[in-house]
């Protein structure tokens, strides 16, 4: 419990050092999120098939590096899951993709309590704020996908 605390403030201390900057690249910025996940729990296994490096905005970069956050730790504290699986995709021509998975015990995605905040505002909201999108994928019994996009410009 203790290194997934320290892995977690990792994380947040690398979406604070984000901000410092109008821009960060898609390289550090996958690099950093890839560091600090493989800390937070075995289960994490990391995979960066890095296409491309450009430019990313800084708020665009926070609001990816907390949606990852969030999705990670649900995860890691609700799935029960054997493997959780983090992808990274950075396409210079298209998008940047985060794609968290596991093969946990799953929900019904149309059964979220509203006032559980986790899913709708810590990773749905923070990526229609920053021009993205946000899609989870689960069924009981059968894992969970969230997959975060945000379009190049």
């Amino acid at each position: 419990q203790l290194s997934a605390e320290n892995a977690m403030r990792s994380l947040a201390l690398a979406s604070k050092n984000v901000t410092q900057t109008e821009f960060v690249t898609s390289s550090a910025l996958i690099s950093a999120i890839a560091l600090a996940a493989k800390s937070l729990d075995s289960r994490v296994q990391v995979e960066v098939p890095v296409d491309s490096t450009f430019n990313v905005p800084s708020e665009v970069a926070k609001g990816i590096t907390e949606a990852t956050i969030q999705a990670l730790d649900n995860a890691i504290q609700h799935s029960m899951a054997k493997e959780i699986t983090l992808r990274m995709l950075a396409d210079f021509n298209s998008q940047l993709t985060v794609i968290i998975e596991d093969d946990g015990l799953g929900f019904r995605v149309d059964r979220i309590p509203r006032d559980r905040i986790g899913i709708k505002t810590s990773i749905q909201f923070r990526l229609t704020s920053i021009g993205g999108a946000a899609e989870i994928t689960s069924k009981p019994g059968e894992g969970t996908l969230v997959k975060l996009v945000w379009p190049i410009d």
